[in-house]
C-alpha cells in the first residue's frame, strides 16, 4: 500500500504543480478620472497598495479574499477612495481604517472558487462625485458573452513594470468570454503551474490576443460592465497565468454567486435584475480559434474533472513533501 502511495506521490509531482497560481492581477488600459468610476477604491496593507476593491455600501468594500492572507492583521489594512491617482493622492482622498473582513466560507484556494471578501470600514466613507456605490447583479442575470465591460485598478501596466507616479487610474475595456471558450483558451498552452478549470462562479473577460487584462496589483478590483445607462459590477478581478498574455483571458468571481451571502453580511447592498438586451456570442462548434488563427478542440469533460481532482489534492501533497523531505 505504502509503495502505491509514493507511486501516486510522485506522479503528482511531476505534473509540475505549483503551490499557488492565484497572479494579483491593466495591461492596455488607458488612464481614467475617479468620478468615472467612484466605487473604485484602494486597499492597502502596511500602507502599500495591495489590491483592488469597490464600494458596495457606504460601509462596506467588495475585494478578493486571498487579498488577506490569515497572516496579515487586518489592522494593518486600510482602504482609500476618492482618488484618480496614488502617488501623491489627491486632496480629497477619503482614507479609513478596516474593522473586519469577512471571507467568503466557500473560498477554496485549491480550485479558486469563491474568492470574495467583504470588508467593514470603521466608518462609513462619504460619498459624492468621487465616492459612489455600484450595485450588484441578481443570481438570476444572465451575462452574454461578446458583453464589453471595464476593468479598473492601479495594478502594474505589464507583468513585472509597476505603473508610474502619479500612478492615475487605469481603465481597460474587456469583452465577456463564454466560460466553455474560456477554458478552451486557457489549455492551448498552459504554463506548468495552470492546474484549475473555470468553475460556475467565474466569468472570464478579455481578447485572444492578450491586448488587455488586470495585472499585478488589480486583485479585488471590479469588473463592470454598463447596462442600459447604468452601471453594474458583473466580476471581481482573481486570477490569471500572466498578465496580457495571449489565450489566457482574466478570471474573474460571480458577485452574483454569491449574492444571498453577501446580502447577508450587508442589507444594505443594492442588488437589481437587469435586462441586457444583447445576444451571445455564438460559439464555435468544434474548439476555439487561437490566437495565432488556429482552431483548437475543447478539452473533455473528463480532463477538466481531473484536473480540477488533482488541484484538489494539493495540500496533501505539499504535507506529504514537508514531512518527508
Amino acid at each position: 500500500m505504502d509503495n502505491i502511495l509514493s507511486h501516486f506521490l510522485l506522479l503528482l509531482a511531476a505534473v509540475n504543480i505549483a503551490s499557488c497560481q492565484i497572479h494579483e492581477r491593466i495591461v492596455g488600459g488607458q488612464s481614467g478620472s475617479i468620478e468615472q468610476y467612484p466605487w473604485q477604491v484602494n486597499l492597502r496593507y502596511l500602507l502599500s497598495p495591495a489590491c483592488g476593491g469597490s464600494i458596495i455600501a457606504s460601509q462596506w468594500i467588495l475585494t478578493a479574499c486571498h487579498c488577506f492572507p490569515r497572516e496579515q492583521a487586518f489592522a494593518d489594512y486600510d482602504v482609500i477612495a476618492g482618488t484618480t491617482n496614488l502617488d501623491p493622492t489627491d486632496p480629497n482622498t477619503q482614507t479609513v481604517l478596516i474593522d473586519t473582513v469577512y471571507r467568503n466560507p466557500a473560498y477554496n484556494e485549491d480550485a479558486y472558487s469563491g474568492d470574495l471578501a467583504l470588508v467593514k470600514l470603521k466608518q462609513p466613507l462619504n460619498l459624492g462625485t468621487a465616492v459612489g456605490i455600484i450595485s450588484l447583479l441578481a443570481a438570476d442575470v444572465q451575462i452574454p458573452a461578446g458583453l464589453i465591460c471595464v476593468v479598473t485598478g492601479w495594478g502594474n501596466i505589464r507583468s513585472g513594470v509597476a505603473l508610474e507616479n502619479p500612478k492615475p487610474l487605469q481603465v481597460g475595456s474587456v469583452q465577456v468570454i463564454s466560460s466553455r471558450t474560456c477554458q478552451c483558451l486557457h489549455s492551448i498552452k498552459p504554463s506548468k503551474d495552470s492546474i484549475t478549470t473555470i468553475q460556475s462562479d467565474m466569468i472570464c473577460a478579455g481578447y485572444k490576443e492578450g491586448t488587455t487584462d488586470a495585472c499585478q496589483g488589480d486583485s479585488g478590483g471590479p469588473l463592470s460592465c454598463k447596462i442600459e445607462k447604468k452601471w453594474y459590477q458583473i466580476g471581481v478581478v482573481s486570477w490569471g497565468d500572466e498578465c496580457g498574455a495571449k489565450n489566457q483571458p482574466g478570471v474573474y468571481i460571480l458577485p452574483s454567486a454569491y449574492i444571498e451571502w453577501i446580502k447577508g453580511i450587508v442589507p444594505d447592498v443594492q442588488v437589481e435584475t437587469a435586462i441586457i438586451n444583447q445576444e451571445p456570442t455564438p460559439e464555435e462548434e468544434l474548439g476555439c480559434w487561437g490566437a495565432d488563427g488556429k482552431l483548437y478542440p475543447y478539452p473533455s469533460r473528463g480532463t477538466s474533472v481531473l484536473v480540477t481532482f488533482i488541484s484538489l489534492l494539493l495540500p496533501l501533497l505539499c504535507a506529504y513533501l514537508l514531512t518527508n523531505l
